[in-house]
């Protein structure tokens, strides 16, 4: 743990640090593409019952026909329903149920280029944010660098939350870890600088992906600064 001078030092400098929750450090395009998929949802859920059937049929006639383009299946595979869905051309039809799956695709394709991805809005920035330390290097309980993440569990029992949800931190001076996972609070200058540290684990090492970094940083437990 912290001197008590250190960790007085810490909460003096937290007015000037910025104080970030776990979403700050998401893409801001990954809101806007999030927008886009609940402006989708609510256009379809105001259509008509018979509209949205239609729309849907639509939609599963384009993934039969994209599905056949890509060679994934033949005409020999295809089911009853899937021939019926072809012979009723509810596409050609409905041209703006089939630009909103259009729409629904770009935006689904959207999020997913945006999973993990590293936003640098906050680089080179003070912040100070709360998490779960992951210790990586430990001398008993004194650990010298760790894992930020945003809940227990994270990286051994569950699989490891996206690089821009996990930050390595190596604070200036070890820190009195009360267990695996203590909760802290971290403060220094953040670095989006992607990264993989080697997570000991009771099986062996695992490597994991990290999107973050804060070196030198203040650590104080999570009641002593929150």
């Amino acid at each position: 743990m912290l001197s008590a001078a250190a960790a007085l030092a810490a909460a003096a400098q937290a007015d000037s640090a910025k104080t970030l929750t776990w979403e700050d450090l998401l893409p801001t395009a990954l809101y806007d593409a999030e927008a886009k998929a609940v402006t989708l949802q609510s256009e379809l859920n105001g259509l008509s019952l018979e509209q949205r059937v239609i729309y849907y049929n639509v939609g599963d006639e384009l993934l039969v026909l994209d599905k056949l383009a890509s060679g994934l299946i033949t005409e020999a595979d295809l089911s009853e329903q899937e021939r019926q869905l072809l012979a009723d051309k509810l596409g050609e039809a409905n041209p703006d149920a089939v630009a909103f799956w259009a729409k629904v695709d770009a935006t689904r394709a959207e999020l997913e280029s945006l999973d993990g991805v590293v936003d640098d809005k906050y680089d080179g920035q003070r912040v100070r944010i709360p998490g779960y330390a992951l210790p990586l290097e430990f001398d008993g309980d004194e650990v010298s660098e760790f894992l930020l993440v945003p809940f227990v569990g994270a990286c051994i029992h569950t699989p490891p939350p996206p690089p821009n949800q996990i930050v390595f931190v190596k604070p200036s001076e070890a820190f009195a870890s009360a267990g695996l996972y203590t909760p802290v609070w971290v403060e220094g200058t953040l670095a989006a600088t992607p990264a993989v540290h080697d997570l000991s684990l009771v099986d062996g090492q695992a490597p994991i992906d990290v999107g973050y970094k804060i070196e030198g940083a203040a650590v104080v437990p999570y009641e002593d600064a929150s």
